[in-house]
């Protein structure tokens, strides 16, 4: 049994029809609408993430392997992936600490459950997300009264038992996610069930369901990766970064402390990513100066 609510799994007191959870009542598993035109989305947010971050520098043509500054509108994934279809549920899965909280938020407020889970001490790596969705989705395929869509945010390979036992119970499949992060597995599975499971690819799609935090909001200024420019005579608007970040072939961001001082500087900080050519930050940008 399923909780409707709170998506809990045989969750219920004894002799009573209620989620031991939630403590609302305990019914099967049933969508708000008695047609198919109806999808379950579940997306692996990190994964999502770390993948749109190597795309967005290979648009900008950076010297670093990701452009660390980008950050996943959620809700404009939803609404993308839905492709005007009703949504009968929506269920995030992601790290703690959340990179923005308040993004999540609007989410939850959407009626989406956040399924958060703690990172490995050792690897850094998340723990279980991949078994917790495909727990979920086999949940749903199995015990669901009306059937509807799958779709899956998600690239991993690990996505195959849930797409597997979706096709068995009949339930049609969707991936979406960018084209470099499809495992072959996945795209040899699409093609032997072409009819019941699709890939969609959500390249060109980047600028609509990101957007780039443009202000380095820490209260300490790091040592190393700092510039100053002296004297400028413009406000530097995102319009300016964007175009110097393409110039310099690095992402970078303004100290947002620097409002409290009055004298025309602005500070840099330029992200601490990973050097395509494996050089040192330093030998990109310090050895010549910055013609802006």
């Amino acid at each position: 049994m399923t909780c409707c609510q709170c998506f809990a799994d045989k969750m219920f007191y004894d002799n009573k029809m209620r989620c031991s959870s939630c403590s609302e009542s305990l019914e099967p598993i049933k969508p708000p609408c008695e047609d198919n035109d109806h999808v379950f989305i579940y997306v692996d947010d990190s994964n999502m993430w770390i993948e749109a971050k190597k795309l967005a520098a290979n648009k900008l043509n950076f010297k670093c392997v990701e452009d660390p500054r980008l950050r996943l509108d959620i809700g404009k994934v939803t609404d993308v992936v839905a492709n005007n279809r009703k949504v009968a549920w929506g269920i995030l899965y992601g790290s703690e600490p959340p990179p923005i909280d308040s993004v999540w938020q609007k989410i939850r407020e959407r009626g989406w459950k956040v399924i958060i889970t703690q990172r490995s001490s050792f690897t850094g790596k998340e723990k279980q997300v991949d078994h917790q969705m495909v727990a979920d989705i086999t949940a749903l395929v199995s015990g669901c009264i009306v059937k509807g869509k799958i779709v899956m945010v998600s690239g991993d390979a690990d996505m195959i038992p849930a797409i597997k036992k979706s096709l068995e119970m009949e339930w049609s499949t969707e991936i979406w996610m960018w084209k470099n992060s499809v495992s072959n597995s996945l795209r040899k599975l699409a093609e032997k069930n072409s009819g019941s499971m699709s890939i969609n690819i959500l390249d060109s799609r980047l600028e609509e369901v990101t957007f780039t935090n443009f202000t380095f909001d820490r209260k300490k200024i790091p040592d190393t990766r700092t510039v100053i420019i002296k004297d400028i005579d413009f406000i530097p608007d995102e319009t300016w970064q964007k175009k110097l970040s393409e110039k310099l072939g690095w992402p970078f961001q303004i100290w947002k402390g620097q409002e409290k001082f009055q004298n025309p500087d602005v500070i840099l900080i330029f992200s601490n990513a990973k050097a395509r050519d494996e050089k040192d930050f330093e030998k990109h940008h310090f050895e010549k100066s910055l013609e802006i």
